[in-house]
């Protein structure tokens, strides 16, 4: 007899339990009708909770009091939150915060209270949730270029969307194709330097290739050096200058703007530098001079050259490293805004320095 009691019991709880639950639902999609895909979204009980919170008479757990659950690929979600009108104290609501698979902060709504045995909560959360805008950073990702907030040349994020890199070129955003797609490459220019006061990379001079380095035949192309020493450096660093007549003269006008962010070993925090107007784009260091040059010491760099056979801004991005008194390393874009096809470039000192290059130089031409 007592047994069976308390099966009635138990069983009076669990289903005054099961009436009490809200399946809550919704689909996140913002003004920008951007659905934030693969985010999440957390609930949280709020209220005057004094000893506790009970649902139906049952003490909740910090996991029945603080839900998480996941936003799917299309940005909807599904969990189960205890109905308001159920708990104990009384008047408690939940709140909402909402977490973008980008880079921007979490989102916090008004709380709302729910119940029934399910609700649909997409009009509430849609009726509250802001425009993503993030300021450009190392690592930014974003769903779509309109997030991007007063972007610059060579600014570079990750779209989530078509899970591309995005580079700007100072009109518009591009792919700069490092998607999981296959690319391949074929070397075009070799150099080891010896002792040089320029690095001109003006014909292909790879077995098996021939005529101007910048050809229709490829509309990217890569290049990588390494051990680039600046013997016998008097201030500045490399920068890239291109040439529209094989190389017979090189603009070496204030055509040329660039954006460049630097992270130095012996500091916890980045610097970020942007030249305008400027005679060329740097790979590593500061062409102004006002930040570290490069001096007597091995210097490498991967960089990428955006359509410059093309009548359009050409634009670079890279990455490097080098050392002064201390390690640096530079996530480096710039682009000449001319407008003309180029078909050769030249790697040259910055501020009138008569550095001479010692290292191996190589470009390849990139087929997606």
């Amino acid at each position: 007899m007592r047994r069976s009691l308390f099966v009635l019991v138990l069983l009076g709880a669990l289903i005054s339990i099961r009436a009490s639950a809200t399946t809550v639902t919704g689909t996140v999609t913002d003004p920008d009708s951007t659905v934030w895909a693969n985010g999440s979204i957390t609930f949280t009980l709020t209220g005057n909770a004094g000893q506790g919170y009970s649902c139906a008479g049952t003490p909740m757990t910090p996991s029945q009091t603080r839900v998480t659950a996941a936003l799917n690929g299309s940005g909807t979600f599904s969990t189960t939150l205890c109905a308001n009108n159920t708990i104990t104290p009384v008047n408690t609501q939940w709140a909402i915060q909402i977490v973008s698979a980008t880079t921007a902060p979490p989102q916090t709504l008004t709380p709302t209270t729910v119940s029934g045995s399910s609700q649909d909560l997409t009009t509430y959360i849609n009726g509250l949730i802001t425009a993503i805008r993030i300021p450009i950073a190392f690592g930014t990702r974003a769903y779509t270029d309109t997030e991007i907030v007063s972007p610059v040349s060579g600014n570079v994020y990750f779209n989530l969307t078509s899970a591309l890199q995005r580079i700007y070129n100072g009109s518009t955003w591009i792919n700069t194709n490092t998607s999981t797609t296959t690319t391949s490459s074929t070397l075009l220019f070799s150099l080891t330097t010896g002792t040089v006061s320029a690095v001109n990379i003006v014909t292909r001079s790879a077995p098996g290739t021939s005529g101007a380095i910048f050809q229709a035949d490829y509309e990217n192309y890569q290049c990588v050096m390494s051990g680039f020493h600046n013997v016998a450096n008097t201030g500045g660093v490399p920068i890239i200058q291109f040439s529209t007549d094989g190389g017979t003269t090189w603009d070496t006008a204030n055509n040329y703007g660039w954006a460049e962010q630097l992270w130095k070993s012996n500091a916890i925090t980045g610097d970020v530098r942007l030249g305008t107007v400027s005679s060329g784009i740097p790979i590593v260091g500061d062409p102004t001079g006002v930040g570290p040059n490069i001096t007597g010491v091995p210097s490498s760099a991967t960089f990428t050259i955006y359509s410059p056979f093309k009548t359009s801004n050409a634009t670079v991005r890279g990455t490097g490293f080098g050392e002064t008194n201390a390690q640096y390393m530079f996530d480096m874009g710039g682009y000449e805004a001319t407008n003309v096809a180029r078909n050769a470039m030249r790697i040259v000192p910055s501020l009138g320095a008569t550095f001479t290059f010692t290292g191996v130089f190589r470009c390849y031409g990139l087929t997606n």
